[in-house]
């Protein structure tokens, strides 16, 4: 009998002691995932850089910092227009206004297609 008590008692502590590690390396794996997490808000295309959330009204939405614009973009630094989203039924084209420089993929634009509508529909 003492025998069996004393293999129980080690069961149960190599049992405990098992349960720990486990613990551990699941918390560490959390702290892990967490930090990807975290690293991927902030990155350049993370939502923690989404400057705010505007509704595109069919035809042309002006996009810049004057006042009269449908998108504003609240900065002093910020062209008073930078140029302008067109929502028709089939995309949303950009267009770049008068001297500004906007570039898509690393290449200067003065009009693209920013969105397919008919392409992207489900």
């Amino acid at each position: 009998m003492k025998y069996f008590l004393n293999v129980m008692i080690c069961m149960m502590l190599a049992g405990a002691l098992l349960a720990q590690s486990t613990e551990k390396a699941f918390r560490e794996e959390i702290k892990v995932w967490d930090e990807k997490r975290i690293e991927s808000l902030r990155s350049a295309t993370g939502w923690v850089n989404l400057a705010g959330l505007f509704w595109l009204t069919p035809g042309e939405n002006r996009f810049g910092a004057a006042a009269n614009h449908q998108l504003q973009f609240n900065d002093p630094r910020f062209p008073a227009h930078l140029g302008s989203f067109i929502l028709n039924d089939k995309e949303v084209l950009w267009k770049t206004a008068a001297g500004n420089e906007v570039y898509n993929k690393q290449e200067k634009v003065q009009e693209v297609v920013q969105y397919d509508i008919q392409k992207n529909q489900g």
